[in-house]
């Protein structure tokens, strides 16, 4: 069964897979350790403050993202002003981040909080946060902060289906309740996940940033569609991240 297509989670994803061939640049890498190099211990600090305050406040995942956004277009701040008082001292740092991104065509409402928040990931890694949790399924309905697309599947196993009726016929029974809710969501509008975000990523990269020409990036890719493919997913791309340049 293929992944879903639901607009907000694929421009995250679409955001991250761009993000990943920025911090494999060695220049981009270069520039932005000089950005957040005189900042670090704050940085350090602010991140770790950041994880602490969060297990105090007991407040999900989706609910801390949704604070930071309201924040962010102009709401409550969402950290106590007395904790959080020495993040004054990094009003340097975003702007330096934000003539950064500016800099390297990452001209969006995100590109300086994703540049931050990379950075503070990077010391919640240091210190040994996994890239990679596991979630239960139930966990999922707490990550994200918009409302589902449909109500969750739920499915009831009585132990007397598992004696009379055996697990290969209680997988076939579950297996079928899923393709119906897949077709519910489907039905909803929902389509299947782009397969070829990371290649769309990359034309997008090779044209804005490092100014290579729809013919030549076929060339160089040896893909099987045009220029005129590349160059209309490389605008479709644009629209997804929010992203607005110039071709």
């Amino acid at each position: 069964m293929p992944r879903l297509n639901y607009h907000r989670t694929t421009k995250g994803d679409a955001i991250n897979a761009l993000l990943a061939i920025y911090r494999s640049t060695p220049e981009f890498l270069k520039e932005s350790e000089e950005v957040r190099k005189p900042y670090w211990i704050l940085i350090q600090r602010y991140a770790g403050d950041m994880l602490e305050y969060g297990v105090e406040s007991g407040k999900s995942l989706s609910q801390a993202y949704q604070d930071l956004m309201d924040y962010y277009k102009g709401g409550k701040d969402p950290f106590p002003a007395e904790r959080f008082s020495y993040m004054v001292e990094l009003q340097p740092y975003v702007e330096a981040l934000r003539e950064l991104a500016y800099k390297w065509k990452l001209r969006a409402p995100w590109g300086v909080l994703v540049l931050f928040l990379h950075d503070v990931f990077d010391v919640l890694l240091s210190a040994g946060l996994p890239r990679e949790v596991d979630l239960s399924l139930e966990e999922f309905d707490s990550l994200y902060p918009w409302p589902a697309p449909a109500p969750p599947l739920e499915l009831r196993v009585p132990a007397w289906a598992m004696i009379v009726l055996g697990r290969r016929q209680v997988l076939k029974e579950i297996r079928l309740r899923l393709r119906q809710y897949e077709r519910s969501l489907k039905t909803a509008g929902l389509k299947e996940y782009p397969s070829s975000l990371e290649k769309h990523a990359r034309w997008w990269y090779e044209h804005y940033v490092n100014g290579a020409q729809y013919p030549e990036i076929e060339k160089r890719y040896q893909d099987e569609v045009g220029s005129e493919s590349i160059k209309r997913a490389v605008w479709n791309f644009s629209r997804l991240i929010g992203v607005k340049v110039k071709s």
